[in-house]
């Protein structure tokens, strides 16, 4: 999705919308943008993680277009500013290392060989 440069005010990086989007598959309807790295499968499901007083839920979730780095996605249990966890790096909870970014690198800190 692009904006024009008139649209921009008020637009800041990490913001999230509430779009009518058009797409091949289907008529207008209500769909949300995630980043496609949040799309996982359990089992049959197509799910996105949603963190909501430091757990995490699964919500199924119906994936539309991709567009870049994110997918139109439909789901009645979705809502607007809920936090979508992207790439996975530890459990909630666990070590309270980050949810987001990579992965931690290995072997001693630099200057202790």
């Amino acid at each position: 999705m692009r904006l024009a440069e008139g649209d921009l005010d008020g637009v800041r990086p990490g913001m999230t919308a509430v779009a009518t989007i058009k797409d091949s598959d289907s008529d207008e309807v209500e769909a949300l943008l995630v980043p496609t790295n949040a799309i996982q499968m359990e089992g049959s499901r197509t799910v996105v993680l949603v963190v909501q007083d430091g757990e995490s839920r699964s919500v199924v979730v119906s994936p539309g277009e991709v567009q870049g780095e994110w997918t139109v996605v439909r789901s009645p249990e979705l809502e607007v500013g809920d936090e979508v966890v992207g790439s996975v790096t530890s459990r909630i909870g666990e070590d309270d290392g980050p949810f987001f970014g990579p992965g931690r690198g290995g072997g001693p800190p630099r200057g202790n060989n």
